[in-house]
């Protein structure tokens, strides 16, 4: 019990520090979609130490562009700020009223730039790594897997997969190599799983 109580001390407490630091502003809850007729699920924001685990994992080059598919309130920006990388961040939000106030909190950073629109529309052509928490349902995750193949046909993309609900999507695909990861991998809290995909077009 004691244990749990410092365990949730300490998150509270390292997430609301890099909150602060990286925009002057607490993020955190759950917030219903305006688009779930369009197929998008709530915004919520990402826990810094799942973060770290799964970005951990991956290779980052300064020539990465990496792609927030739903933003949000852009807490994976404060992360990825916190590792002092340089590389051009996008973020890419279909609520426009949250698509400006991410602009707002972030307006000092000018490698970061937050787009509203819609992802199956914007998917920017120099990305090299997505992100994303379980934006959307199954029927928009197969139109993007399909238009990631489409535009991407020559070279290789990276995807970080948190609360992955429709993973299946991609198995058996020889195209697409996945990396999967349960909670426990995680130390997440919230229980959710994850996975790293890997497009492989010419493989």
């Amino acid at each position: 019990m004691l244990k749990n109580i410092y365990a949730n001390i300490r998150r509270c407490l390292h997430h609301g520090i890099l909150d602060i630091r990286y925009g002057c502003k607490l993020l955190r809850g759950c917030k219903e979609s305006r688009f779930k007729y369009l197929g998008a699920y709530c915004t919520a924001s990402s826990n810094y130490f799942v973060l770290a685990k799964l970005i951990g994992k991956i290779s980052i080059n300064e020539t990465d562009v990496i792609v927030d598919v739903g933003c949000g309130k852009g807490r994976v920006f404060n992360y990825l700020l916190s590792l002092k990388l340089k590389n051009k961040f996008i973020g890419i939000e279909i609520d426009q009223q949250i698509t400006e106030e991410t602009k707002q909190r972030l307006k000092k950073y000018p490698n970061i730039t937050i787009i509203h629109g819609d992802i199956l529309e914007n998917i920017p052509d120099n990305a090299t790594i997505f992100y994303m928490f379980n934006p959307f349902n199954d029927v928009i995750m197969r139109k993007f897997k399909e238009q990631i193949e489409k535009k991407f046909k020559y070279r290789e993309v990276t995807i970080i997969y948190y609360n992955s609900k429709h993973l299946d999507i991609f198995f058996n695909d020889p195209k697409w190599d996945l990396e999967m990861f349960n909670p426990y991998d995680l130390d997440d809290y919230q229980k959710y799983s994850a996975a790293i995909l890997y497009y492989r077009p010419y493989l």
